[in-house]
């Protein structure tokens, strides 16, 4: 039969294991929220649409934090993105934070990488003085296919169609008037 001393050392040591386990599960919880981070902050200058406060930031694909806060810039045209980094990461002048998709959800992230070659995008012009560290940005992906693709459209369009048809006439109007000279049928028979 159990005594009463066995019942209460019983409860003691389940509610002694239950409180350890708590303070476990809040330590390893807090152990996140207590890391320290350096806040940075960028600026877009287009849309961002499926970027959130949470959303992963990397550095060359590498995880190093996460967007804290999404605003729009004192300017009014640019869109700020706060950033909290590792304190361990630090984020030379040359990188740049870029937006990335993340699949084919419409989820996007933002990565910092280094952009060494000369580009032809230039980063949006600040007309402010920014509050935290800044990140410079650089277009995405899909802004720089849009310029590209432009670019190439202008070139088309730029093409001089008429002289050139112009030109294939004339050359054809040659060939026809030397193929129906009487001395070319006699070389070509």
């Amino acid at each position: 039969m159990v005594r009463e001393a066995d019942k209460f050392k019983i409860g003691l040591f389940v509610i002694v294991s239950i409180a350890f386990f708590i303070a476990i599960v809040v330590w390893l919880g807090a152990s996140k929220f207590l890391k320290p981070y350096n806040y940075y902050v960028t600026y877009f200058d287009e849309s961002i649409s499926g970027l959130d406060i949470g959303s992963p930031v990397s550095f060359r694909g590498v995880p190093v934090g996460s967007v804290s806060e999404i605003l729009i810039a004192p300017d009014g045209t640019l869109l700020e993105v706060r950033m909290k980094i590792d304190v361990a990461q630090k984020i030379p002048d040359n990188y740049y934070a870029m937006l990335e998709l993340k699949g084919i959800t419409g989820q996007r992230s933002i990565n910092i990488n280094r952009i060494d070659r000369e580009e032809l995008l230039e980063p949006p012009t600040l007309t402010f003085e920014p509050p935290l560290p800044y990140i410079k940005s650089y277009p995405s992906g899909s802004v720089q296919l849009d310029v590209a693709l432009n670019r190439i459209y202008q070139l088309v369009l730029d093409i001089d169609t008429k002289s050139i048809s112009d030109g294939i006439v004339q050359v054809l109007g040659s060939v026809d008037t030397l193929l129906q000279n009487s001395q070319m049928n006699d070389i070509l028979v």
